[in-house]
Order: C-alpha cells, then sequence, then structure tokens
C-alpha cells in the first residue's frame, strides 16, 4: 500500500516506477553520457570491431593472393585443424608453464621482498629504490638490454660464464630450444 495514494500497489507497478527511476536517471545524467561517448566509439572502433572481424575471418579460408573478396567459407574447418595440430598443443603447453612460472615464481619473489623490505634496515632506501627499476623502464629498453644481455656472440651473461669456466664458448639463450623458455621466463619475472 502507497502512503502517498493510500492504494495497494502491484508488482507492475513498482516495476513502471523502477523502470521509469532508471530511465528519469539517463534523462537527467545525460550529458555525463555524451562526454564518454566518444571514449566509448573509440573502444568500439579499436578493441570490439577488430575482435568480431578476426572471428568471422576465422570461418573462412584466405587464398595466398590475401584478397579478401576471395576468402572461401570453411566453417569449423579451421578450428578442427589447429585443435588436431600437435604444434598447437606443443604450443600451448609452452604457454602454460611460461604463465604458471612467471606467476608463481614473481609473487614468491615480490613477496619475499615486500616481507623484508617492510622491517627496517641500513640500506633499505636504496634496496626500494633498485626494485623499482623495472617499473620505470620502457618494456622496449628493458628489451634490449636483455636481448644484448643474452646475445649468443656478445652477451655480458655468456662471456662472464666463459671468464668464469662455467662453459667452454657462449651460451646461445635465445635461439636454443631448450634454454629460450627459461630465458624469457627470467625476462618477465624481473620485468
Amino acid at each position: 500500500m502507497s502512503i502517498a495514494t493510500g492504494r495497494a500497489e502491484g508488482p507492475s507497478t513498482i516495476h513502471a516506477r523502477r523502470s521509469a527511476g532508471i530511465v528519469g536517471r539517463i534523462v537527467a545524467h545525460r550529458t555525463d553520457y555524451l562526454y564518454v561517448l566518444p571514449a566509448l566509439i573509440v573502444m568500439l572502433v579499436v578493441i570490439a570491431f577488430p575482435i568480431y572481424y578476426t572471428i568471422e575471418l576465422s570461418f573462412f579460408r584466405t587464398p595466398p593472393n590475401l584478397q579478401m573478396r576471395d576468402k572461401i567459407w570453411t566453417g569449423l574447418s579451421n578450428y578442427t585443424t589447429v585443435l588436431n595440430s600437435s604444434v598447437f598443443h606443443e604450443v600451448t603447453i609452452q604457454t602454460i608453464i611460461w604463465t604458471l612460472a612467471s606467476t608463481s615464481i614473481a609473487f614468491l619473489l615480490g613477496l619475499g621482498a615486500a616481507l623484508s623490505l617492510h622491517r627496517e634496515f641500513v640500506g633499505r632506501g636504496v634496496l626500494r629504490a633498485l626494485l623499482l627499476i623495472p617499473y620505470v623502464i620502457s618494456a622496449v629498453a628493458a628489451s634490449y638490454v636483455w636481448k644484448w644481455l643474452y646475445h649468443s656472440d656478445f652477451g655480458v651473461i655468456g662471456a662472464i660464464s666463459v671468464q668464469l669456466g662455467f662453459t667452454a664458448e657462449p651460451i646461445n639463450f635465445l635461439d636454443n630450444r631448450q634454454t629460450v623458455l627459461a630465458s624469457l621466463i627470467v625476462v618477465n619475472i624481473w620485468k
């Protein structure tokens, strides 16, 4: 029963008032939505359309000349080909290993650093500053530094390993299937 009118209100009256309230709030704040509209349009053009177009193209076979007007409908054939490929399974396993190792090791190192830096000790400020370096260096600059460190002929890590007598020749980190995953995990943990 409504206090203002003294009449009983049913579910349809309450629903109508709620929907009118939502529409009323949207109308009342229409300028707020107009301010956000350009960002929404950009997001639709830059994010939503490419996702839609990629999904659409996944149902077609593109000819060697890459002319989209000549594309051939294949349905789910591309998906069955990928899912039955041994390369897909190998890449998926490598991605899972990279993700789990990078995430868990970075978490444990970060937690350890946070717990140890929580206590007062001499040089704590310097150590905190050193731990911020990966955050302030751009990804491009860091990539070039790590590429230089891992270089098979002129890399610092390979040169040090030869100088210390650990290896007879520099290690080829990035071009070797046995070492590349671990090398990339180290880079990701550092970042």
